[in-house]
């Protein structure tokens, strides 16, 4: 009898042993080969083992006898994926962005024409479609670059649809670029993180989110010596957008010679940046997000994902779906 959705919510609600059996089996985990097909073995929240066979396993063949099996011959049975940049609000204004020719039209039409009329429950609806559209393709973690938070009800309601969807989801705070707001930001993150650092049991977290410039929307929302001290003293890390060409890389040079360019920071996009940039970028031991199908639908600079400049200064970039 085939397994069901009910069946399989009310194994891991009651902690009863679920047993994926039979896919190929992609650990991702160099102490645990990859299996052609095999089993991988749950206990609520927990991977408890992967194996060949799992039920024929000294171990753990008594709780792989009493789990609810879920046949999964013929697909990939692997961790979800990590998107680390999704600007989780504008999820409903979907098919939007091909009427858009470059970053300039972007920002009049969604950040300045749309953001401004958004209330918190469209915040919540959004950011909530987004985390869920995100885990039917198989990505259990996003970091929401919230980017509208035009006041602390805004934040809240981008926090709890993540914490309503289940995702394990990062909540990146960033005042919004134009329009009227109540200018809270970034000392509102003080109750952000205090309220919601750590809930649902860990999934969800907060970090501080800000612009590499000061080109876009002025300086600030603008990554420097403020920000960084503010971050720092909040104890969270930073995500920075719009991080590309000339005065991107100027920045970055100039951070490292402030000794705010450290592993607390995620660069995003990280087009076109001079081979200084990415020297400083490699030894600060930043990370990456890059976000290839945006970079090409508004042609951010050359809109070639920066690959193999990340990986020559030893960074292993993320991937982020972007807008």
């Amino acid at each position: 009898m085939k397994t069901t959705l009910v069946d399989f919510t009310a194994a891991h609600d009651s902690d009863r042993p679920i047993l994926l059996t039979g896919g190929a089996v992609v650990t991702m985990d160099p102490s645990i080969p990859d299996l052609d097909a095999g089993d991988v073995l749950l206990v609520g929240p927990q991977i408890i083992a992967i194996g060949a066979d799992l039920r024929s396993d000294p171990g753990h063949g008594a709780a792989a006898a009493s789990a609810l099996v879920v046949d999964t011959r013929g697909a990939i049975v692997g961790p979800g994926f990590v998107d680390t940049h999704r600007h989780a609000w504008e999820a409903q204004l979907r098919r939007s962005i091909p009427d858009v020719s470059d970053l300039g039209e972007y920002v009049m039409s969604t950040l300045a024409g749309v953001a401004p009329n958004y209330a918190p429950e469209d915040m919540y609806i959004g950011t909530r479609l987004a985390a869920l559209t995100a885990l039917d393709s198989g990505i259990t973690t996003m970091l929401d670059f919230s980017h509208n938070s035009r006041t602390s009800a805004h934040s809240d309601a981008a926090l709890n649809a993540l914490i309503d969807t289940g995702i394990r989801g990062v909540h990146a705070s960033m005042g919004p670029h134009f329009g009227e707001w109540d200018r809270q930001w970034p000392k509102h993150m003080n109750r952000l993180v205090s309220d919601f650092h750590g809930a649902a049991d860990g999934l969800v977290t907060v970090r501080l989110a800000a612009l590499a410039t000061d080109e876009i929307a002025g300086p600030a929302i603008a990554y420097g010596p403020e920000l960084a001290a503010f971050a720092s003293d909040l104890g969270v890390w930073t995500s920075i957008d719009a991080v590309f060409g000339i005065p991107s890389s100027e920045a970055i040079l100039r951070w490292a010679r402030m000794g705010i360019l450290d592993p607390t920071l995620t660069l995003i996009h990280a087009t076109g940046l001079t081979p200084e940039a990415w020297t400083a970028m490699g030894d600060a031991g930043v990370t990456v997000s890059l976000a290839p199908t945006s970079d090409a639908q508004i042609g951010l600079e050359s809109a070639v994902p920066a690959v193999d400049e990340a990986l020559a200064v030893g960074i292993r970039p993320g991937l982020s779906i972007d807008v």
